[in-house]
């Protein structure tokens, strides 16, 4: 599933985790999933006419917010809920 196609479905999603799969070589999505590579949900960057410039994230483990910005939508990702999250791993 790519995020350009599913993006109201990780709207839906907001305070729950990510995981995104890369535009590049490697597959993120093919690893077993941790703690540590997963971002979660905080909200949208609304952009001019109701277009969305990204997505707002916090990495786990940290204080700060990065955004995601929408030339990087044309990545897999994968939903976590809060209580399949708790169960992951750190590493």
């Amino acid at each position: 599933m790519l995020i350009s196609e599913n993006y109201n479905l990780i709207l839906e999603a907001k305070g729950d985790f990510i995981r995104f799969g890369g535009e590049g070589i490697i597959d993120g999505l093919k690893s077993t999933p941790t703690k540590n590579e997963c971002f979660e949900i905080i909200r949208h960057e609304p952009g001019s006419k109701e277009q969305v410039t990204g997505l707002i994230l916090r990495r786990f483990g940290c204080r700060n917010f990065c955004l995601l910005p929408f030339y990087c939508f044309k990545q897999d990702f994968e939903i976590i809920p809060k209580k399949q999250f708790k169960q992951l791993p750190k590493y």
